[in-house]
């Protein structure tokens, strides 16, 4: 479907033909907004709002000492009460904001079987010529490795056959 009516809006997704019948793996690889609209009223404002804190969205990430990104947003629960406001926080988008590093928790828990350390850009530090390594704390675990299986799967499909080939107009 191209579209999702809610109250008295509708909202597109970007192909205005359609993507057909979707799963998780073609949303993703499709880039298909109207999947996502779906999934996020259904896993709900309080489940989408804790995953997107336990990734540290909405907060500001100390990269090395004195420097910090900015914090980014998360719209308020009580905000998410209303179903618009819902849809476009589950593609990213209305009162969401984030930086490109606050995005790395998500694809480092990804990559690692749904834990990840949080981001820094120094390996450590050298005194009179002896490297202190970084204490990068402990992993923290935010899905099951089961879950960063199937997202891994599912981007690998961006890049190979959806909207992240090269040339493809999709």
């Amino acid at each position: 479907k191209n579209s999702f009516k809610i109250i008295d809006r509708t909202f597109k997704c970007h192909n205005l033909n359609g993507h057909g019948i979707n799963n998780l793996n073609s949303a993703i690889s499709e880039s298909c907004n109207t999947y996502f609209y779906n999934l996020g009223i259904k896993s709900g404002a309080n489940n989408l709002l804790e995953t997107a804190s336990n990734l540290n969205f909405g907060k500001s990430i100390r990269i090395c000492n004195g420097i910090t990104t900015a914090k980014g947003n998360l719209p308020t629960l009580e905000k998410l009460q209303n179903i618009a406001h819902l849809a476009n926080f589950s593609i990213g988008q209305g009162d969401f904001t984030a930086t490109p590093i606050s995005l790395l928790p998500l694809y480092c828990a990804i990559a690692t079987d749904g834990k990840y350390y949080m981001p820094s850009i120094i390996e450590g530090t050298t005194q009179n010529g002896k490297l202190t390594k970084y204490d990068y704390g402990s992993p923290t675990r935010v899905f099951s490795k089961s879950t960063a299986d199937k997202l891994k799967d599912a981007l690998r499909l961006v890049v190979t056959e959806g909207t992240g080939v090269l040339g493809n107009p999709k």
